[in-house]
């Protein structure tokens, strides 16, 4: 009687061991089913990589587009290259101890605790730069509304310029008009070979051998544009072969006609003007100890005033 109890004591034992064991079994099931899936080397090492260089892209196009950023991105993309290093020697580390397998089950832990660390690294740094696309956008648009306003405002001083352009070509137009209004027209123009008498007289001749200077008298005609004060005539002298004489020491130089153009003139003659003078002559002769003579032939004369011709008139020697 006494071994039958014993019998029944021990197989509950038993069963309450195994329904111990059993109970276990399963939590230790149940706990290792809640925790992350297990990753091998290579596809930490594949993934690590994606994350790397998807990374590497956008920091490379915000490096392009925005220099302003540029120190800030710098700052971004070292911290990406330390924590990507890390994993890549981890991995190596892995590598080496591949035929050991609580080392390597060791380093993979390892692994994937730091790919968390990247992962979480990247998706920060992916919404930071969402960031800064939206507000690169937003620089974007304002940039371009102030680039309209600059061009409306570049157009406004064309424009403006242009009219400035058309007022000064008018206003000079203009100047050119009452310069030409104010040009001494002149009239009764004699031009002579001359000598003086023993009585000091200017005696005209045709005869190169008794010519002495050259003199060209005329009348200014009145003009009431012209303002009273200085004012010139610019004489040529053109000879026989059709040289201008231009001779310094006698007063020979050059001036600007109406259109800017230099032209030599053999004397020019400064005066007061005043609305009542009315004659005037000029006169030219040869320097001392020079070698120009008279010569046989056609002279012809030409008067400038402001620029303009106003006189002509030929003479000849015989």
């Amino acid at each position: 009687m006494q071994i039958k109890k014993l019998n029944e004591i021990n197989l509950f034992k038993m069963l309450g061991v195994k329904r111990i064991l059993l109970g276990c079994g399963l939590g230790l099931l149940l706990s290792c089913s809640s925790e992350e899936p297990k990753m091998n080397v290579g596809e930490i090492a594949k993934e690590t990589d994606s994350l790397y260089t998807a990374l590497q892209s956008e920091l490379a196009f915000y490096r392009e587009k925005a220099d302003s950023l540029y120190p800030a991105l710098l700052d971004k993309e070292a911290e990406l290259d330390k924590q990507y290093l890390k994993i890549k020697n981890l991995l190596a580390q892995a590598d080496q101890q591949k035929n050991n397998a609580r080392k390597l089950a060791s380093q993979v832990e390892a692994l994937q605790e730091e790919l968390k660390k990247l992962r979480a690294f990247v998706d920060e740094q992916t919404l930071d730069l969402a960031e800064l696309r939206r507000q690169n956008a937003q620089l974007v648009e304002e940039r371009s509304e102030y680039r309209k306003l600059y061009e409306q405002e570049q157009d406004l001083k064309d424009s403006l310029a242009q009219k400035a352009a058309n007022l000064k070509a008018t206003t000079e137009e203009l100047n050119k008009q009452l310069d030409k209004g104010a040009i001494l027209r002149i009239s009764n123009l004699e031009f002579i070979a001359a000598k003086l008498t023993r009585g000091g007289e200017t005696k005209a001749t045709n005869r190169r051998k008794r010519a002495e200077f050259f003199q060209a008298c005329f009348k200014m005609v009145k003009n009431e544009v012209v303002q009273p004060g200085p004012n010139k005539f610019y004489m040529q002298i053109v000879d026989p072969n059709g040289h201008i004489i231009v001779e310094e020491k006698m007063g020979g130089g050059y001036f600007s006609d109406a259109e800017g153009n230099k032209l030599p003139y053999t004397i020019v003659k400064s005066f007061e003007y005043y609305p009542d003078k009315e004659d005037l002559c000029i006169s030219w002769s040869p320097a001392v100890g020079s070698k120009w003579t008279f010569e046989k032939g056609e002279y012809s004369l030409q008067l400038y005033n402001r620029g303009l011709k106003v006189g002509f008139q030929k003479l000849s020697l015989r």
